[in-house]
């Protein structure tokens, strides 16, 4: 089957990308659920964190044999074990009537390591099947609808917890899984996975680690993504332990204000999002959303240390981080693409990906220990907090890295400007 007759199954295409966003956020589901159900095991919030951290390790750890899984076997395929999997597991875990800190965390490491499968599986399909022409628009449509879900998912998870309880939660996140099961069946029967598999550019799955190193532009991004993350793994890690201190073990309301809190930090993306358009049509904007990434996420972790004291400072961080997401992978994306060869940009994706949560669940095993180590040693939750948001300060200097290769985006717009002209 070639490409001018998969262009007649667009529409199968953007189902296939509506319900991938909507598996992503029924996974959000699963992780708040998760992390509400061990909060009754550990009321000190710390078991709850570590569902977050074990997400980072095993988006990492799928990084360093995802590409030969993705290499070997048909995209359809992958897509649907993967979906199909997700949700045999999210079901056992609502049939549980109380979730052990051993099976809540074991589920959590293997829930990331088939999300961080899924996401590459699927981009990687779709940019073979969808033409040229369209794929701004189709692109589009595809990241709103991420927006879309990731806004609501996770209210939606809140309201469930609290009015019908966790187990409800499970069995609708793992309902949204299988509905992703649905394109990637359609696609198995009118058989073009097994097609265009042959078309995925062969060579060693290690050529973007080895490209990320000898490359100095790609070593000051992926560096750059690396302390920038301080920020948004510490807060990710410390949410659960700022909630704990909130909500005085009342696992329905734990629930509830962590799914408002992500669906805020969402809003404030989608915000930022129509903003950042508008924007960019009258100036070049990168050298703002290369320090809006770092100081908005900053702030979102020093906002969030004094949110002990309510809820409105808890949102208002939650929104800031959003913002800061926002600016961090606009940044990320175009200036990774500007000096990314194209012909190895989805290894050096790849790599980039597995080096930055790697070194993301370092950073968050050490906001955790060290909240665990003051907290033992009877140490106030004032200097717990302060250290952590100190640490994440390290991401203020992420900027300065590659400075050099923001001048180099702004004359290179700034000459395309004038051409236009």
């Amino acid at each position: 089957m070639n490409i001018i007759k998969l262009a007649k199954n667009k529409f199968l295409f953007c189902i296939l990308a509506i319900l991938g966003s909507a598996s992503a956020g029924a996974t959000m589901m699963t992780l708040i659920a998760l992390s509400t159900s061990l909060y009754a095991v550990d009321q000190a919030g710390r078991i709850s964190s570590v569902v977050y951290i074990l997400y980072y390790l095993g988006v990492a750890t799928i990084g360093f044999c995802g590409g030969w899984v993705l290499r070997n076997a048909a995209t359809a395929k992958i897509g649907l074990i993967v979906s199909f999997t997700c949700a045999l597991l999210v079901f056992f875990l609502g049939s549980l009537p109380q979730i052990t800190p051993k099976i809540g965390l074991l589920a959590s490491f293997i829930i990331s390591l088939l999300n961080g499968l899924d996401h590459p599986n699927a981009m990687r399909f779709l940019n073979i099947v969808v033409e040229d022409k369209d794929k701004v628009s189709f692109f589009s449509i595809k990241e709103c609808s991420v927006q879309i879900f990731t806004l609501t998912m996770p209210v939606f998870a809140a309201l469930t917890i609290k009015k019908w309880g966790i187990n409800t939660c499970f069995l609708l996140s793992g309902l949204s899984h299988l509905l992703g099961c649905i394109p990637w069946i359609l696609l198995i029967f009118k058989r073009i996975s097994l097609h265009l598999d042959k078309q995925v550019i062969q060579g060693s799955y290690f050529l973007g680690f080895k490209y990320i190193f000898s490359d100095k532009a790609l070593r000051l991004l992926t560096l750059n993504r690396i302390l920038n993350n301080f920020s948004y793994g510490a807060w990710l890690i410390t949410l659960p332990l700022v909630l704990a201190s909130l909500v005085d073990k009342n696992s329905s309301v734990f629930g509830q204000e962590q799914g408002f809190a992500m669906s805020v930090t969402s809003l404030g993306v989608i915000l930022a999002s129509f903003i950042g358009v508008y924007l960019d049509k009258k100036f070049i904007i990168m050298n703002f959303l290369v320090w809006g990434a770092s100081i908005f996420s900053f702030c979102s972790v020093l906002i969030l240390f004094f949110s002990m004291h309510g809820f409105f400072l808890l949102y208002i961080s939650a929104f800031l981080l959003g913002l800061g997401t926002y600016c961090f992978r606009i940044s990320g994306i175009t200036l990774g693409q500007l000096f990314t060869p194209k012909e190895i940009l989805g290894e050096a994706i790849i790599g980039g990906d597995t080096i930055t949560r790697g070194a993301t669940f370092i950073s968050s095993l050490f906001v955790a220990g060290l909240f665990r180590i003051m907290k033992h040693l009877e140490i106030p939750e004032f200097f717990c907090y302060f250290s952590i948001t100190l640490f994440s300060g390290l991401s203020l200097t992420s900027p300065f890295l590659i400075q050099g290769l923001v001048n180099e985006y702004t004359c290179l717009k700034s000459n395309s400007e004038i051409k236009k002209v």
